[in-house]
């Protein structure tokens, strides 16, 4: 099957950034998305009534995840998922710590909780054919809490690898592609989608640097198209991140 998978860092709602903040936005958000037509997403800096938005907008869409704070607290890192072409086995939450059961738990120098949201999902026109989707968001300040978040998501992964079922894993990683977080990654047998100039502009647009939103696959998943979605309307962004979009088969 062809799937479309995308990341978007959709940007929290601040007041400080006047006509940029969430209410001016948000339907550029929801056209962004519609117009890559993804099958399943995942979404970083998602507050409560951002992920709403989004499920009132998007109704071919079902979620999964919650809060870091637990329940409907603080930001998520959530999946949406087209529910009349995949079925959802099993999904989960882990807190990216050393209790990683324990909602809004943090550990080593990360300046607030970070989690990793998780799904297994089945083509509904082929329910034996399974593949495994993580999204997280790790930290903007410590090295070593993104470090150790990557190894946790790793250990997480790695059952399933094991197991020889894909796996597509997304998330603002809030490194360059230089960083040791991408070698913990591609060490664990992830293979990084590669693109071309940066994707976090501060809502100034532009192309030239490097990169902090990824996504990679397990080495089976076959990639046609790997893009980064620099559109704007009149102008103004969607967020301050582009979101990622790859053309894979699973």
């Amino acid at each position: 099957m062809n799937l479309t998978a995308m990341t978007f860092n959709l940007r929290l709602n601040h007041t400080d950034d006047g006509e940029n903040a969430w209410p001016y936005r948000k339907d550029n958000v929801v056209q962004t998305i519609l117009a890559n037509d993804p099958h399943i997403f995942g979404i970083q800096e998602g507050l409560p009534m951002m992920v709403s938005k989004l499920k009132e907008s998007l109704p071919a869409y079902e979620m999964i995840g919650e809060g870091r704070g637990g329940g409907d607290v603080d930001e998520y890192s959530a999946l949406f998922y087209k529910k009349e072409q995949l079925i959802l086995n099993n999904h989960g939450q882990f807190w990216l710590s050393e209790t990683p059961e324990v909602a809004n738990s943090i550990s080593w120098d990360s300046a607030c909780p970070r989690i990793c949201t998780w799904g297994e999902f089945a083509l509904k026109n082929n329910p034996s054919h399974r593949f495994v989707f993580f999204n997280t968001h790790l930290d903007h300040i410590g090295q070593e809490a993104r470090k150790k978040g990557a190894e946790l998501i790793c250990s997480n992964i790695g059952q399933y690898l094991d197991a020889n079922l894909p796996v597509i894993f997304t998330g603002d990683l809030n490194v360059e592609p230089d960083n040791e977080v991408i070698d913990i990654l591609e060490k664990a047998d992830l293979v990084r989608l590669h693109t071309e100039g940066k994707t976090f502009h501060d809502f100034k647009g532009g192309i030239p640097g490097e990169p902090i939103d990824y996504i990679f696959t397990s080495k089976q998943v076959k990639v046609l198209n790997i893009k980064v979605d620099r559109r704007n309307f009149d102008g103004k962004y969607p967020s301050d991140h582009y979101p990622l979009v790859a053309e894979l088969v699973i």
